[in-house]
């Protein structure tokens, strides 16, 4: 099985394509394009609000996969106390999760 190009993968709204062949550009290192995503709907409206929101979701997948498969290590800081060892797993697995969820959501 082949991998991914790495990422980061960046989403440029600024980038949408020539008029005949409307889309949005997904990047990688701001130069090959690793997808292109159809731009629907014209401005305000909702079917434009889900191509933008379908287009940042595509541009986080490097990081989420890259969250999840730290996630699934199920490891987390050192700690010989075994309850502050659990707590900072927790909170590693949640501060990964998070940060892709932002780029995914785009706040």
């Amino acid at each position: 099985m082949a991998n991914h190009t790495p990422g980061p993968w960046i989403f440029d709204p600024e980038n949408e394509g020539m008029d005949h062949h409307r889309g949005w550009g997904i990047s990688a290192d701001g130069m090959a394009t690793v997808a292109h995503l159809p731009v629907r709907g014209c401005e305000g409206s909702e079917a434009l609000a889900v191509s933008y929101a379908n287009a940042r979701l595509v541009a986080a997948a490097p990081e989420m996969l890259a969250a999840l498969h730290e996630i699934a290590k199920g490891e987390g800081r050192f700690s010989r106390d075994h309850m502050e060892h659990a707590c900072n797993t927790i909170e590693d697995m949640k501060a990964l999760a998070v940060a892709a969820i932002i780029k995914a959501e785009g706040h």
